[in-house]
């Protein structure tokens, strides 16, 4: 017998064949599953739940795996928010003019036209217009009203059938 096999005679215990045998069979699995198994023939059906770890996969699938889905539909509307703080005070305004009208003293200036066209009413001197108002016989549409010259006149432009008598009237107060 040889040197080897006396060896391997002498230190060969049952639990050390058991060994040996396990790592025969183990190791002839493995190579049998290497040159057996086609590439990419092992798939989900083939693996345990957990039997693959994240730190098993390659950078591809990692990054694949946090790119994440597509957004879902956007949600219900949230309550109402707490209202927020008053803000600052503007600045204070100019004075306006001292005291009140005094009605007694109102007068009323009356200017006329018929059919389309432009007119004034006039106060006297140096009295204001306090306020202004038209009328007319019949439908008319009044497309410019405003004070003028200082607050002197009362002008008004009005669109209306021929025939239509209408009126700019200028309530006047004196100044």
């Amino acid at each position: 017998m040889s040197k080897i096999a006396e060896a391997i005679k002498s230190g060969l215990t049952p639990p050390m064949m058991v060994a040996l045998a396990a790592l025969i069979v183990a190791s002839s699995g493995s190579a049998y599953a290497g040159v057996k198994l086609s590439m990419n023939s092992v798939g989900t059906p083939q693996i345990k739940n957990g039997a693959v770890k994240t730190s098993k996969l390659g950078r591809d699938v990692k990054r694949k795996l946090n790119k994440g889905g597509p957004q879902g539909p956007q949600g219900e509307r949230g309550p109402q928010g707490v209202p927020g703080q008053n803000g600052r005070d503007g600045q204070r305004g100019m004075q306006g003019p001292a005291g009140t009208v005094n009605w007694n003293t109102v007068y009323e200036v009356v200017a006329s036209r018929t059919g389309t066209g432009s007119m004034t009413a006039t106060c006297t001197g140096d009295d204001q217009v306090l306020f202004g108002t038209t009328s007319a016989n019949s439908d008319y549409f009044v497309s410019l009203a405003s004070r003028g010259n200082g607050g002197r006149e009362w002008g008004v432009t009005i669109q209306s059938s021929p025939g239509v008598v209408s009126k700019a009237i200028a309530y006047c107060v004196p100044n």
